[in-house]
C-alpha cells in the first residue's frame, strides 16, 4: 500500500511540474517582448561583444524580409567594435567590416527563416575574412526574436553559430546561446508592432551581438529533468523498503 500511495503522490507532482513548466513556456510564446536574456560577462564587461552602428534596416511586407545591412565600403561612418571571450578590446579602434541580418517574418509576426553575417579585419593584419555566421532560431515572436513597437524600436535575435574565425568565442559551432541584443534605428522609422506594414531607415541603427546565459526556459527545462530522476530514485526506492 505503501508504494502506491507514494507511486500516486510522485506522480502528482510530476503532474504539477509539468503543468508549470508548459504554462510557463506557453506564455512565453504567445507574448511578443523582449528576450528577457543576460549576456555573458567578464569583469562586468559583456564578453564576447560585437558591436556595429550605422546599419541600413529595413522591413518589407509583401516578401517578409527584415533586413540590417551596413558596410564599410558604402558608408565611411559605417565602424565595428570587437571585445573578446576573454573581455579585452580587441582592437581599441574601430574596424572595416560588413555585417548582414536577414530575417524572414510572417505578417503574424513568426520567424520562419534567417541569417547572421559578419566578415572583416578586426585585428588590422590585413586578413579580411568571416568572422562570425548563424542561423537565426526560429518560432513564435518573443521565443526567437523580440520587437518592440515604436520610434527606436528595438529588435532581438537569438542565433545559433554555424561558423566564422571568431566562433570559438561564441561557444563554437553548434552552440545555441548567441543573441543580438539590438537592432535599434535611433529615431530613423516607426515600428507600429503590426508585420503587415513595411518600414525603412536609412544608417541610423546598430546591432550588438553577444553570447547569452542560458535562457529562463532552458533552466525550467533542466529542473523538470533533475525532478523526474529525483523522482525516479525515490520511487526505486520506495519499492526497494516494500518488497
Amino acid at each position: 500500500m505503501m508504494r502506491v500511495n507514494g507511486a500516486g503522490y510522485i506522480a502528482r507532482v510530476l503532474v504539477a511540474i509539468g503543468v508549470f513548466t508548459f504554462t510557463l513556456l506557453a506564455y512565453s510564446q504567445s507574448n511578443a517582448q523582449l528576450l528577457t536574456l543576460q549576456p555573458v560577462k567578464v569583469g562586468g564587461v559583456p564578453a564576447p561583444d560585437y558591436t556595429v552602428n550605422d546599419l541600413n534596416v529595413s522591413y518589407t511586407a509583401s516578401s517578409g524580409i527584415l533586413q540590417a545591412i551596413g558596410s564599410y565600403e558604402d558608408d565611411s561612418n559605417f565602424n565595428s567594435l570587437y571585445t573578446d571571450a576573454t573581455g579585452t578590446p580587441n582592437p581599441e579602434n574601430p574596424f572595416a567590416a560588413d555585417f548582414n541580418i536577414t530575417a524572414y517574418i510572417t505578417s503574424a509576426g513568426v520567424l520562419t527563416n534567417g541569417t547572421l553575417a559578419i566578415a572583416g579585419d578586426y585585428n588590422f593584419d590585413g586578413n579580411y575574412a568571416t568572422l562570425l555566421t548563424g542561423t537565426l532560431k526560429t518560432g513564435a515572436e518573443g521565443v526567437a526574436f523580440g520587437a518592440t513597437s515604436g520610434t527606436d524600436a528595438p529588435f532581438q535575435f537569438l542565433f545559433t553559430v554555424t561558423g566564422g574565425s571568431l566562433s570559438n568565442d561564441y561557444g563554437g559551432i553548434g552552440s545555441q546561446n548567441g543573441f543580438v541584443n539590438t537592432l535599434d534605428p535611433d529615431g530613423g522609422y516607426t515600428f507600429s508592432g503590426s508585420w503587415s506594414e513595411s518600414f525603412v531607415n536609412s544608417g541610423n541603427g546598430y546591432a550588438d551581438i553577444q553570447m547569452a546565459i542560458p535562457e529562463p526556459s532552458s533552466f525550467l527545462l533542466l529542473m523538470f529533468a533533475g525532478a523526474l530522476f529525483a523522482a525516479a530514485k525515490q520511487f526505486r526506492r520506495s519499492g526497494r523498503l516494500d518488497s
